[in-house]
């Protein structure tokens, strides 16, 4: 997909494994935990689903402002597979906006 839309990113790879967690996979790209994020699914009261990127040693508070990095790790859709790429750039592929939703404290989820 980002191919497709001409978008520059990078591909980071490690063995894949359940069992680690975002902070363990950040450890292993060499990242700062705070610029790789985890991705978390919720279902509102209509019905809809909504998907959030958090970073992966916090929770998720939707009452937050935006703050942005240049550069940001998300998962590639798959065990072992991260993307780095501009947070903008993600945007334009998922065609939703930015904000800050994550909270101080980890849900303990990677």
């Amino acid at each position: 997909m980002l191919d497709g839309k001409k978008i520059s990113y990078k591909s980071h790879s490690y063995e894949a494994d359940a069992t680690l967690t975002g902070a363990e996979i950040a450890g292993i790209l060499g990242e700062n935990a705070a610029q790789v994020f985890k991705t978390l699914v919720t279902q509102g009261k209509s019905g809809q689903y909504y998907v959030f990127a958090v970073p992966v040693e916090s929770g998720l508070d939707l009452k937050k402002a935006a703050k942005d990095f240049s550069k940001i790790f998300v998962s590639a859709g798959r065990v072992g597979m991260q993307v780095e790429l501009a947070p903008e750039d993600l945007i334009k592929i998922v065609n939703r906006k930015l904000a800050d939703v994550a909270s101080e404290e980890s849900d303990g989820e990677a």
